[in-house]
């Protein structure tokens, strides 16, 4: 078992959704995130998760044993050293869906940060 990511959806008003669990997805999360971010709604983070989830299910090779795309209940709060506590070997990803940020958590506080424009999300 190895290469484990969480994605978590969260937007200003503090929502924060369940985690997409990505098995075997970790080297290709951050692609995931922006093929994934047409998809998504500014400011609304229960709808952007279940895009995300989608396209995570349709990029992952069933030709390949252990890849798989699940949910698990998410965080309580977003405090980095909460985050690492999930027992991923990739991370948790917490997308801003309000704002595009989107950070990588691992067990040493953010790993990696990328950027999206709000404006390329689904109206």
């Amino acid at each position: 078992m190895g290469d484990r990511v969480l994605w978590v959806c969260t937007d200003d008003s503090g929502t924060i959704t369940p985690a997409v669990y990505g098995h075997d997805a970790g080297r290709c999360s951050a692609e995931t995130i922006r093929k994934a971010a047409g998809k998504f709604r500014k400011d609304d983070a229960a709808y952007s998760i279940a895009a995300l989830c989608r396209v995570a299910h349709e990029e992952a090779d069933p030709g390949r044993r252990g890849v798989s795309v699940g949910l698990f209940k998410g965080p309580r709060n977003l405090k980095p050293g909460t985050l690492g506590k999930f027992g991923t070997d990739a991370g948790v990803w917490v997308i801003n869906v309000s704002t595009g940020r989107c950070d990588r958590y691992d067990g040493s506080g953010c790993a990696e940060t990328i950027e999206l424009d709000p404006l390329q999300f689904h109206l």
